[in-house]
């Protein structure tokens, strides 16, 4: 479950074995993230690895952007997107599901 509040938190439940951990990042900045984790605490390390991953807050997309500003009808889409990051799930099961309902 994504739930995106209209205090521009996004909440999410994740599955790890019998367990639901729920998590609740936002914005707090430009260049920082603040991460809520309501789980054990034995489930916290790998319940922010599953949100790093899926926030790709470590990737790096300027390489597509200056690929993008090359491309005189993409450059403007890719301006207003500045800041996104393509989605990515936490299992494979939920990709292939995503990627068929969404065709």
């Amino acid at each position: 479950m994504d739930r995106f509040t209209p205090g521009g938190q996004w909440v999410r439940a994740l599955h790890r074995g019998d367990d639901l951990v729920v998590v609740r990042a936002a914005q707090s900045a430009p260049d920082q993230l603040a991460v809520e984790i309501d789980a054990p605490q034995a489930l916290h390390a790998p319940a922010l690895a599953t949100v790093v991953r899926m926030l790709g807050v470590e990737r790096d997309v300027a390489p597509f952007h200056s690929a993008a500003n090359a491309i005189p009808w993409l450059a403007p889409l890719a301006d207003r997107m500045l800041g996104l990051k393509p989605p990515r799930y936490p299992t494979l099961w939920e990709a292939s599901v995503n990627a068929i309902v969404f065709q």
